[in-house]
């Protein structure tokens, strides 16, 4: 099983030195940062298009890459990765309470990372989130992401985190977006729309409850969505 946490940032064109440039700027604002090809002051922002850029937030050590996508769905797609070891937000390795600060960081890096990525001109389709079960259940071919989703034309699967741009929360019912019954709904200052379905990465965070089938329930999701062709 991999047990690694994957975000994607679909993007509307190739990534470019800029926006590398601009994530890098970012996250050196946030973290203790390093770059496979050298110190930030010594590479060229075109060549951060070819080296990921490692971090450390809290203790926890992330990846971003420009250049290539770990899960197959979003293989040739236009997008930002951002990779963690998925154990840091499970309690029985981290214990409670640091995988619930662990959690709560990470939320606001994916939604601070996004609204500043639009704030320098970015334009971002989509954010999808995936946790270990369903990183594993994905790269054994189980299940799928629909390819207008992938490339963010439409919202028709859930999985752990998501951020929809206006335009999409358009499409999808900004009503009832913010009346799903997620652990978290947010409406963000551009109008774009952060869901995050459990309180944990993993489904089944919140105990005695089944957020998942609720938020997909409320939003009217098709379980054929998730199903490879």
């Amino acid at each position: 099983m991999d047990e690694f946490l994957y975000a994607y940032y679909v993007l509307d064109e190739e990534p470019s030195a800029a926006l590398a440039s601009d994530m890098l700027e970012f996250v050196s604002g946030h973290a203790e940062t390093t770059i496979e090809a050298g110190t930030a002051d010594e590479v060229d922002p075109a060549e951060l298009l070819d080296n990921s850029i490692t971090f450390d937030l809290g203790g926890v050590e992330y990846h971003l890459s420009l250049d290539s996508a770990t899960l197959p769905q979003f293989d040739g797609v236009p997008a930002m990765e951002i990779q963690v070891y998925g154990t840091h937000f499970q309690e029985r390795y981290a214990g409670s309470p640091d995988a619930r600060e662990h959690t709560e960081r990470l939320i606001n890096l994916l939604r601070d990372t996004y609204l500043s990525l639009r704030d320098h001109g970015h334009e971002i389709r989509c954010v999808h989130a995936f946790g270990p079960s369903d990183v594993a259940s994905l790269l054994d071919g189980r299940v799928t992401v629909p390819d207008a989703q992938v490339s963010g034309n439409a919202f028709d699967a859930v999985y752990w985190l998501h951020i929809l741009p206006p335009y999409l929360v358009e499409i999808v019912g900004a009503d009832r977006l913010h009346e799903a019954p997620a652990w978290l709904v947010e409406k963000l200052a551009d109008g774009s729309v952060m869901l995050v379905v459990d309180d944990r990465p993993d489904r089944g965070g919140a105990e005695g409850t089944d957020l998942f089938s609720d938020v997909v329930a409320h939003l009217g999701i098709d379980d054929e969505a998730y199903m490879p062709d």
